[in-house]
């Protein structure tokens, strides 16, 4: 091919993935013509119509434009090859065509996109705002307007992110359905739900294959109680979404939910009870504390390993539960079905154990909870920022921050049940409006179950009622655990996978959260931890080593 005939068809893939034909291009340039020509030009332009079409094989055409001659556009496109397998190395590409030319406006969005992914948002910003200044008006670079969008989302500056929302909608219509779904994002957070659904609904408009506002719709409306509507839009979202994350399994959860409440009205009845003791109960302060062993505290902190939840089954005291069942009377249907010396298994909730914060130098607490093994007050208790916490575990289920999402990760208080049958809540008064609608719905919960225990209902039915009931049976304890003050974290598990230990004699099964590194504001050596200068030196420096500022005690209670 001349000179000529090669220069004609490099400027007609140009034109063609300016028209985003970009399987036309692919078509054109198949690898017998590419390897033929050996162009670098040619090679960048099949990278980015594979790139844009969403296909992950351009990192071959990629290496080979840049070693033919080293470009901008190629060197661009390795970086979104890489921007989630390797960020380093995505970054370097995109640096390197920012260095090829200073004007190639896309690797600085780029460059925004791989550092907001990171969490570096002031960096993210920098490189939105400098490919917005150099080409304001060019629709290819939308997503700078997104990711500021984001940011300022994620800094609960709504009316400034939805100014830059539509922004990214004026200059690039094609991004009108993600924009509208991330608008619908602001009001939902601004609990303004009507506008919410509008703009969910816009979002649908455009695109009616983005699953995103399906999902966010549904979870509206089963907050609303519209759970035909709620149940069409999560399956929606089921049939569209091909990942299979948090998202995709937490509707295939409400949609089972959904069921249930629409079988039985005594299930429906039972849930509402539940959810408003859970709402009751929820922890309010900023930060809990967790008591553990030091050789659990060196590997979460020095190895960075995630925290861990246990099934329900597998906590300490064989009692848990117990003392809401006692006051219940319940006694699980369960047991009688088949024979009275036979009950069926029912799952239940992932449990985290915290103390409020004030507790973190306790002397029963380093008695019951801070060992070392069996060896009593050498351990350790870690405190944490709540908020900081519940965002690295929505980061590890990759849950965005402005999203509607009903399954937010709550911790909640554990009540005590007195000698006189009644509940309460410690640092509440025992008058308190809480104590008083807490015991009002453990009551009406009560009622409930004798009314549906009157029932003859299916199997499946009965479970279900159980399983709801263990949500909240771990947040009741005696009297005798009262100056514990403890606080708990209960979860379904969804979108974790379900471990087991095989270590053990008897295994056990866990989910891994997240890690706790970052949300750590402090971390306290049990009275009797043996060279607590140099364990506090080693969690010291390895907390300033990854730029979190937390203070290490070493606790001087008279433990005997």
């Amino acid at each position: 091919m001349n000179a000529k005939s090669k220069q004609e068809l490099i400027d007609r893939v140009k034109k063609l993935n300016e028209e985003e034909n970009y399987e036309e291009v692919i078509k054109i340039l198949s690898d017998e013509i590419l390897e033929q020509i050996n162009d670098y030009e040619l090679y960048s332009e099949v990278a980015q119509s594979k790139c844009r079409l969403g296909r992950n094989d351009y990192e071959l055409d990629g290496i080979k434009s840049i070693n033919i001659k080293e470009n901008a556009k190629a060197n661009h496109y390795l970086g979104n090859f890489f921007i989630d397998s390797n960020p380093t190395l995505a970054e370097e590409y995109y640096k390197k065509a920012i260095k090829l030319d200073a004007h190639f406006v896309l690797a600085y969005q780029g460059l925004g996109i791989l550092f907001q992914r990171l969490k570096q948002d002031n960096t993210a910003e920098e490189y939105y705002r400098k490919a917005i200044s150099m080409d304001p008006n060019n629709p290819n670079i939308s997503f700078a307007y997104i990711g500021l969008a984001e940011i300022y989302s994620d800094k609960e500056e709504y009316d400034e992110a939805e100014v830059y929302f539509k922004k990214a909608i004026k200059i690039n219509p094609k991004d009108r359905s993600y924009a509208y779904n991330g608008i619908g994002n602001l009001y939902y957070a601004k609990e303004d739900l009507k506008n919410a659904i509008k703009y969910y609904n816009l979002s649908v408009k455009n695109d009616v294959c983005n699953s995103s506002p399906y999902y966010n719709t549904a979870n509206i409306y089963f907050s609303q109680g519209k759970y035909v509507e709620a149940k069409n839009n999560y399956q929606r979202y089921i049939d569209l979404e091909k990942v299979k994350d948090f998202y995709y399994n937490n509707s295939i959860s409400q949609i089972r939910e959904i069921s249930k409440i629409l079988l039985s009205e005594d299930y429906e009845k039972i849930q509402k009870i539940v959810s408003k003791i859970q709402k009751t109960l929820e922890y309010e302060e900023d930060c809990i504390t967790h008591f553990t062993s030091l050789s659990v505290a060196k590997a979460l902190i020095l190895e960075k390993s995630k925290f861990r939840l246990s099934e329900g089954a597998f906590l300490n005291d064989t009692s848990e539960g117990a003392a809401l069942f006692e006051y219940l009377k319940y006694e699980s249907p369960l047991s009688k079905k088949e024979s009275h010396i036979d009950i069926i298994f029912v799952k239940k909730p992932f449990i985290g154990s915290f103390v409020s914060q004030n507790k973190h130098n306790d002397l029963t607490m380093w008695r019951m909870y801070g060992k070392e093994g069996k060896e009593e007050a050498r351990g350790c208790a870690i405190t944490m920022n709540k908020e900081v916490l519940i965002e690295e575990i929505k980061s590890e289920l990759n849950i965005n921050k402005t999203s509607t999402n009903e399954r937010d990760f709550k911790f909640y208080r554990v009540a005590y049940k007195k000698e006189n049958g009644q509940f309460f809540i410690p640092e509440q008064a025992e008058e308190s409006i809480r104590n008083k609608n807490l015991n009002d719905y453990c009551n009406q919960l009560k009622l409930a179950l004798e009314e549906f225990n009157k029932k003859t209902g299916s199997k499946d039915i009965q479970k279900d009622v159980e399983e709801l009931l263990f949500e909240i049976a771990f947040l009741f304890k005696g009297i005798e655990y009262q100056y514990e003050h403890e606080v708990r974290l209960v979860q379904k598990g969804i979108g974790f996978d379900k471990k087991v230990d095989r270590d053990f004699e008897i295994p056990r099964v866990y989910i891994e959260l997240s890690e706790i590194l970052k949300s750590v504001k402090k971390i306290t050596l049990g009275p009797k931890v043996e060279r607590a200068d140099e364990w506090g030196a080693a969690l010291y420096y390895e907390l300033q080593n990854n730029e979190i500022e937390a203070e290490i005690h070493i606790s001087k209670q008279p433990f005997k």
